[in-house]
């Protein structure tokens, strides 16, 4: 076929040249399709254009090789009119993909489990206020505070074993209070 193909060719010809196979007809279709497919619009993202208008293009080409098929209006319109099917397809297929920090998932606990600390944290603030005096504050200041036995001997003037078996005497208890 000896067309002479441009941007403002017959679409009758250019149909002729696609159902012939013939590459510069495509190429026009092609862009035809591409420009429709980077339009603002849609957003697609430069990296799915080609897949879009390669997909777009074996429709437009699958539609039109029957020899009864009819243009309506102009083949480059519908020739965008493939191509935004195929951008709506593409939006509806496309996940966001963002990378999720680990600590994202530490913030967001299962709800059991969230439910089940939350209970285990009022059973030991229950069993804590059911201590003595001092082992709510052994436990406090070496548990939360971070102190050492010994640290607290010199705060307090007892001595750092001693403490150290009232701390064992003090855990005792709290895990009994804790199973009960």
């Amino acid at each position: 076929m000896g067309q002479d193909y441009s941007q403002d060719t017959d679409h009758e010809i250019i149909l002729e040249g696609l159902r012939a196979g013939h590459p510069t007809a495509c190429r026009i279709v092609e862009g035809w399709l591409r420009q429709a497919v980077r339009s603002p619009r849609f957003g697609i993202p430069v990296d799915d254009v080609d897949d879009l208008v390669q997909e777009s293009l074996t429709q437009v080409l699958d539609r039109v090789s029957p020899p009864d098929f009819k243009v309506h209006t102009s083949l480059k319109a519908f020739c965008r009119h493939v191509a935004m099917a195929r951008c709506v397809d593409g939006i509806r297929r496309r996940r966001m993909l963002v990378e999720l920090s680990p600590l994202l998932a530490e913030e967001f606990a299962d709800p059991l489990e969230r439910i089940a600390r939350k209970e285990d944290l009022s059973r030991v603030h229950g069993a804590l206020s059911q201590l003595k005096t001092l082992c709510r504050d052994l436990i406090r200041w070496h548990f939360t505070e971070e102190k050492s036995y010994k640290l607290i001997a010199q705060e307090t003037g007892r001595n750092a074993s001693t403490l150290r078996v009232h701390m064992f005497n003090c855990l005792e208890a709290l895990r009994r209070l804790v199973q009960v």
